[in-house]
């Protein structure tokens, strides 16, 4: 058997020995405190031995090697108090989300769902094209005054986590908001869609008005074709959203979503 010479418990192995020397905290604080005092010691019986005439001694002389040891000694034990304190945090964040979901449960069971008939029916009757001017933005304030609202919680928002029941009555627990952003684009896709079409017939109009009066050289004329190429992009974009792509669109919404709540 191998005892170590600081703590006392016993070990079958040299080798297990000399790992938990080297990791056990509480041994090598006691380690650190056996250094110490030997390093005292040292230093008592170097003075005796060789002790010079008390004036020749500066009053403020202090051992680097006991100092070293001391500072080593105090690092390891800040280290184990840091990781103390992170893992109490943590699971004090665990438990606060665990209270903070229980508490939402019955809320979310109240609230009317979230569905892809209930969104067009909004998008029908309140999506317009000062939406489409803003874009991205648009699209969020839109849901988040209509369709989704009083009917989505945010309940993670470094997660992007999302709650809120289906058509079925099922609550659904959304991680990342995937299965949301598809049922909103779904739901919008038809009249933006045709929002679209109807800004880009009229940036159309205007370039060929332009172009027939000789005034296509105006940067007007430039700023009409930069704007009628951005809305087809951002309909190709919608359109695959709509089908569960995980597109920059898709991103930028959940991520200003979760900025609303």
């Amino acid at each position: 058997m191998h005892k170590c010479q600081y703590c006392g418990n016993t070990f079958s192995r040299h080798s297990t020995l000399t790992k938990h020397q080297n990791k056990a905290q509480y041994c090598k604080s006691l380690r650190l405190d056996h250094e110490v005092n030997l390093l005292r010691n040292k230093q008592m019986m170097q003075s005796v031995q060789h002790a010079p005439h008390p004036s020749h001694i500066p009053h403020n002389y202090i051992n680097p090697e006991l100092v070293t040891v001391e500072l080593e000694r105090t690092k390891t034990e800040l280290q184990q108090l840091r990781q103390e304190r992170e893992a109490d945090l943590n699971k004090l964040t665990e438990l606060i989300n665990s209270i903070n979901n229980n508490q939402k449960t019955p809320v979310v069971q109240n609230m009317e769902p979230v569905s892809v008939a209930h969104i067009e029916a909004m998008a029908l009757e309140y999506l317009d094209i000062a939406d489409i001017e803003k874009g991205l933005e648009g699209i969020v304030d839109f849901t988040i005054k209509y369709p989704l609202y009083g009917r989505l919680l945010c309940t993670d928002k470094s997660r992007k986590k999302f709650k809120y029941t289906d058509e079925s009555g099922n609550i659904i627990n959304d991680y990342g908001g995937t299965k949301l952003s598809k049922t909103v684009f779904e739901g919008i896709q038809n009249r933006y869609i045709e929002l679209i079409d109807q800004k880009y017939a009229m940036l159309a109009n205007n370039i060929k008005t332009a172009v027939d009066n000789n005034k296509g050289y105006e940067d007007s004329v430039l700023d009409n074709m930069k704007q009628s190429t951005h809305l087809q992009e951002l309909k190709y974009d919608l359109i695959d959203a709509a089908q569960g792509s995980e597109n920059d669109l898709q991103k930028g919404y959940i991520r200003k979503l979760v900025g609303h709540y």
